[in-house]
């Protein structure tokens, strides 16, 4: 499926610093669990347990930039956690979760590269996707089943017809990948202060772990 990306000019102006990166994973075949990826995330989940073990969660640079975005945009961090937040403390208490082949992946390179990363189906996808940002009467039905108003002002993924994701409250049920799902988009947010380079090593494995584990092809595409 031909898919094209964009990003609102008013988030460079609103949110300095903050980058979006889009790719498509094509031919892929999504299963349950792969013993060869689940020693992948052995090993570097073990990696980021020896790294951050003894350290104050909150004071770790990274989350304080993505505390910071998140009350930038409104929100309090207290109560809603940035995906990189919330999965290396899943990891650090040996509880990370796993979903699909696919999904996994994204879960382990956010909390690797502290890029939030996320994949959609691209069959349940309307056309062109636009990340902007929300005006406050938009609803996102999330992938728990809980539906939620979205804050004035933080950042958005949404097609022609409803929103896909949030960056604050996570992303929809309707593109969810699933183990029907044979192409997905990719997306790779940072928050300002993040390096781009952070993305750029992000994506380099999404590609290396999507054709290893997901029999999947990964191209990056540009915004238009």
């Amino acid at each position: 499926m031909q898919v094209q990306v964009g990003v609102d000019p008013a988030i460079s102006k609103a949110y300095p610093g903050f980058i979006s990166r889009f790719a498509v994973a094509t031919g892929v075949r999504v299963k349950r669990l792969d013993e060869g990826l689940e020693a992948v995330k052995r090993k570097a989940l073990g990696e980021v347990r020896s790294k951050y073990q003894a350290a104050v969660v909150t004071e770790i640079p990274e989350v304080v930039l993505f505390r910071s975005f998140f009350k930038t945009m409104g929100v309090d961090p207290s109560r809603f956690r940035s995906p990189p937040e919330y999965l290396l403390r899943r990891a650090l208490t040996e509880r990370f979760p796993s979903v699909n082949t696919l999904v996994d992946i994204c879960l382990l390179l956010t909390v690797k590269h502290w890029v939030a990363v996320g994949a959609f189906d691209l069959g349940n996808v309307k056309a062109r996707v636009t990340v902007a940002m929300a005006r406050g009467s938009e609803t996102l039905q999330t992938i728990d089943g809980r539906t939620v108003t979205l804050t004035p002002g933080e950042i958005i993924l949404r097609d022609e017809e409803r929103v896909l994701s949030a960056y604050t409250v996570g992303d929809a049920r309707a593109t969810m990948v699933t183990m029907e799902t044979r192409e997905a988009l990719v997306t790779l947010w940072n928050a300002p202060g993040i390096a781009e380079q952070n993305l750029h090593e992000a994506l380099a494995e999404l590609k290396t772990l999507v054709a290893a584990y997901a029999s999947g092809v990964v191209e990056e595409i540009k915004p238009t």
